[in-house]
């Protein structure tokens, strides 16, 4: 069935329900005050695993990762969001951590970890509603026949390939690595975190800086340079920081522009002798937002991600002496230590000669 053969067009996730019918206009203001310093719920979903259709990637091009993450279930002919539950993403510390210790390795991360991700955080959910229905932002890179081939869910964006996971954790990581560069004023890291794909996002002119030297690779007209990528001169210290300085304000600034402002008016009940409330809210308009947010908190705490010797997740630590992501985590792992020296107590020499 077609896009344009459904005759009910229902938002894929309503992030604001309205669940205070026979409520007191009181209980109801202090619950949406309370939201003025979240972002609202964001959905936990039921994720599954499939492989990419030929026609869901780019013509001629190889993703990293050849998997697409299903996250819907079929209600009458509507696709809907296959949701377990929901959180407040921007309340929720071990966000970002998590997500750079998922799809921001190397490897293909395991079935199990995606799913398990989804089931936690949900999905990013980057997404464009121009035609008024919501349409996936990675698609845009398809041509348009393709396209025309995705099926419903894709259209209605309740699916994500795991190439744009780790497209956007590489970024995090990038961020968060210039970040540590001039935090800890290493200038060689520094130089060369700039010529590791950040500069694309800032030109000055037909010049942009690569590994620490101000590049042409353009003539002053905007033709190609025939000689191709001339080096101008290297780039002194204070000259390199700025550039780093505006970088990472770019990417740290992705955070608020997917950030919604909105003003939320409460009209009192008939029985209540109380004026209409008006509160002020915040509604994220993608996943991708909340982890640029809590990297750009990291920033302005002047605070690093630790790694869990539990687990070895990534976590933004609230001591410093906190050496684990959890108190659960924690106690797992002693426990586990415990159990393990035990073991190796009774499987010593000498406890073997004393048991004979």
């Amino acid at each position: 069935m077609k896009l344009a053969d459904f005759s009910l067009v229902v938002n894929s996730y309503t992030m604001f329900a309205d669940e205070n019918a026979g409520r007191s206009v009181v209980t109801v203001a202090k619950q949406r005050k309370q939201r003025q310093t979240q972002a609202g719920p964001w959905p936990q979903v039921r994720a599954r695993l499939r492989p990419l259709e030929p026609f869901e990637t780019q013509a001629g091009s190889q993703p990293e990762d050849s998997r697409m993450v299903e996250f819907w279930k079929q209600e009458g002919d509507l696709p809907l969001p296959d949701t377990i539950g929901e959180y407040s993403a921007l309340d929720t510390p071990s966000l970002l951590g998590d997500y750079i210790h998922v799809f921001g390795r190397d490897e293909a991360p395991p079935d199990r970890d995606v799913i398990d991700f989804f089931a936690a955080y949900g999905p990013l959910w980057e997404r464009s509603w121009q035609s008024g229905l919501p349409s996936p932002l990675w698609a845009e890179e398809l041509d348009e026949r393709d396209r025309g081939r995705l099926s419903v869910p894709a259209q209605l964006a309740l699916c994500e390939p795991v190439w744009l996971l780790k497209q956007r954790a590489r970024e995090l990581r990038r961020a968060y690595q210039l970040y540590l560069a001039l935090r800890g004023k290493g200038l060689p890291a520094l130089r060369a975190l700039l010529g590791g794909g950040l500069e694309q996002g800032r030109r000055i002119a037909d010049i942009r800086l690569l590994e620490g030297e101000l590049i042409r690779d353009t003539e002053p007209d905007g033709s190609s340079s025939p000689t191709g990528m001339r080096r101008l001169r290297p780039v002194p210290e204070w000259e390199c920081r700025l550039h780093a300085n505006a970088l990472l304000s770019e990417q740290l600034s992705r955070g608020e522009a997917g950030l919604r402002r909105y003003w939320d008016v409460l009209w009192p009940a008939v029985s209540e002798d109380t004026w209409m409330s008006l509160t002020r809210g915040r509604m994220l308009e993608s996943l991708t937002a909340a982890l640029f947010l809590q990297l750009a908190q990291l920033v302005e705490e002047n605070a690093v991600l630790t790694q869990c010797q539990g687990c070895g997740r990534l976590f933004h630590p609230g001591r410093r002496d906190q050496v684990y992501c959890s108190v659960r985590c924690g106690d797992a792992t002693r426990q586990r230590g415990y159990y393990e020296a035990r073991k190796s107590r009774r499987q010593s020499p000498r406890s073997r000669g004393k048991g004979g």
